[in-house]
């Protein structure tokens, strides 16, 4: 995979960049790092995985997580539905986050705050372990297990709140997505 930053359709933040074929970190990772890399991802897979992130460094060595859900080029797929190319400022809140495709994507898109919440505690070790391979502070992107139903109108408020893969899940729907509106500011 060829270094993408500066391509058309791709938005970089502190060493990171968003692409088409996914994460690019400004960095070179060291054979002993790259390992490393490769071992975590591995280690997780016996948990399973759902979203298929990238990460390549500078000299082109990608780590991918081997999950069926194909994370690269949805991001323009998603901008023609009105997800917000730019997120400047903004708070995010991403429900059912899983290996935090989307939270990420959001800290890279410019949001001042971004949390990831999961019910599944495997899900958010993968989140937890994507945020450390590109590099980013636990205060980047906050990533916890909790269940979206546990919202209410008292929980923490924010601008833009993500739930992909969650509703068709839920035995109540309109329920979670009245808990989901209670805590918005601007757009679900």
């Amino acid at each position: 995979m060829a270094w993408f930053g500066g391509k058309a359709g791709s938005v970089t933040r502190d060493g990171i960049t968003l692409g088409p074929n996914g994460f690019q970190v400004d960095r070179q990772w060291s054979a002993d790092e790259f390992r490393m890399l490769q071992a975590r991802v591995e280690a997780q897979r016996s948990h399973g995985y759902y979203q298929n992130i990238a990460i390549t460094d500078r000299a082109g060595q990608t780590i991918t997580t081997p999950g069926t859900h194909l994370t690269s080029g949805v991001m323009p797929l998603l901008e023609r539905f009105g997800f917000p190319k730019r997120l400047d400022g903004k708070s995010v809140l991403d429900i059912g986050c899983n290996a935090g495709f989307y939270s990420l994507s959001s800290w890279v898109r410019g949001a001042r705050r971004v949390a990831g919440l999961d019910q599944q505690p495997h899900y958010i070790a993968q989140a937890l372990m994507v945020r450390d391979m590109l590099g980013l502070p636990a205060t980047a992107v906050e990533f916890r297990v909790a269940d979206g139903h546990d919202l209410s109108p008292d929980s923490e408020h924010f601008d833009f709140v993500i739930n992909t893969g969650v509703v068709y899940h839920l035995q109540n729907p309109m329920d979670f997505l009245c808990k989901v509106r209670s805590i918005t500011n601007e757009t679900m």
